[in-house]
């Protein structure tokens, strides 16, 4: 068995849907961009080790993503419309592919953060008990077993924004 650390950020605050704008081109308001912000400093001071990204497709998840490249050192970024649109099932296929690197840092949305890290990290872990909010940083380790399928493990830490 082998060990991937998956990093899990939901996008930050989005704006309202206008009239006859499409869900997927919906950016980020006011508090959103002060949550990047946040987020930025944060891992400045801290900086975290990523091997590679995939981002949503969505206008919120790719304004939320870009402005932490720099504090990310730009490891190869990969935009996936499925993180989107598929589901958990995408979140476990992105986690997998490009030879399992680690670690890896998935932008995307919820509910399906939720419940990817509910399937993977099960048990009553109080940090989730009010569910994950906007620009909310995951982090968690899984194993990979010898069929290259993942395999439950730890939620080693969540942080919401400031």
């Amino acid at each position: 068995m082998t060990e991937i650390k998956v990093h899990l950020l939901r996008h930050a605050h989005a704006s309202r849907a206008v009239p006859g704008e499409r869900d997927h081109l919906r950016g980020l308001d006011d508090r959103g961009r002060r949550e990047v912000e946040s987020i930025r400093d944060r891992l400045l001071h801290r900086p975290v080790d990523v091997a590679r990204i995939v981002c949503s497709t969505a206008e919120r998840a790719r304004l939320t993503l870009v402005p932490l490249l720099p504090a990310l050192g730009e490891p190869p970024l990969r935009y996936d419309d499925h993180l989107y649109a598929m589901g958990v099932e995408a979140y476990e296929a992105a986690c997998l592919a490009g030879d399992a690197a680690s670690p890896v840092l998935l932008v995307g949305h919820n509910p399906t953060i939720e419940t990817f890290v509910a399937r993977w990290c099960p048990g009553n872990d109080e940090r989730l008990s009010s569910g994950i909010k906007p620009a909310t940083w995951i982090t968690m380790q899984l194993g990979i077993d010898a069929a290259g399928r993942l395999l439950e493990g730890r939620l080693l830490s969540l942080t919401p924004p400031n």
